[in-house]
Order: structure tokens, then sequence, then C-alpha cells
């Protein structure tokens, strides 16, 4: 089993969820339901489980919004 570590790069949370860089910050940077980080510097940094649940709130969200049940 591979060794992850707990926290990602914003570059890597790019890779893992598909998103643009500037669509990453612009969930970081918004008051409602951010995306939970770890600003170190000018560095932030994204806990792994924080990024899975978030999603996963996203998409509940987006499915409540336009009257879809979620898939799981």
């Amino acid at each position: 089993m591979e060794n992850q570590r707990m926290t990602m790069s914003i570059a890597e949370v790019c890779t893992s969820a598909g998103f643009s860089r500037p669509t990453i910050m612009a969930y970081i940077n918004r008051a409602e339901n951010p995306l939970p980080c770890i600003k170190t510097g000018r560095k932030y940094i994204v806990p792994r489980a924080a990024l899975e649940t978030w999603l996963m709130e996203e998409a509940a969200r987006n499915a409540m919004s336009i009257g879809r049940p979620m898939v799981r």
C-alpha cells in the first residue's frame, strides 16, 4: 500500500479533482462553503480528507439546487 501524505498542494488538488487552478482558488476564497485549506505563508495546502468531504457536500448541494437526488 502506498503511503499517502495527509495534505495536497493546489497543483495536486487540481489533478485529483479535475479542476483548473483558478477554479480551485475561487472555491477556496468564496464566502459560502469554501474549500477547506491551510495557508502557510503564500502557499495553500488542502487536507486530503477535507477535500473528499467537501467534494461530496458540493455534489449533494448541486443535486439539491437542480432538484435531483444525488446518485452514490
